[in-house]
């Protein structure tokens, strides 16, 4: 396992992370993100406790997150479908 320790940035404090080398696009790319959307609650609200600003955003990531495993989920249900159905016509031409 190949891991480094990394610094990122988020609502201005730096946090020390170890990842695994092949990750760490992905974490910097997450906390640009999560930067992104504070800056964005920032201007729209005007709060001024990040710990708000943060919530807000936890809540809002996390019902994506939930939104994309349904659509996920919705998705590989009719897939097994199409697939029964398939298999249903090969059966029936052997």
């Amino acid at each position: 396992m190949d891991e480094i320790t990394i610094t990122i940035t988020l609502a201005d404090r730096n946090y020390r992370l170890t990842v695994k080398k092949e990750e760490e696009e992905f974490v910097r790319k997450a906390a640009i993100e999560v930067n992104q959307r504070l800056k964005k609650y920032n201007e729209q609200y005007a709060y001024t406790d990040y710990q708000d600003l943060l919530a807000m955003i936890s809540l809002e990531m996390t019902i994506n997150l939930e939104n994309e495993r349904r659509i996920a989920l919705h998705d590989e249900h009719i897939l097994k479908e199409r697939i029964q159905a398939i298999e249903q016509l090969v059966n029936t031409c052997i």
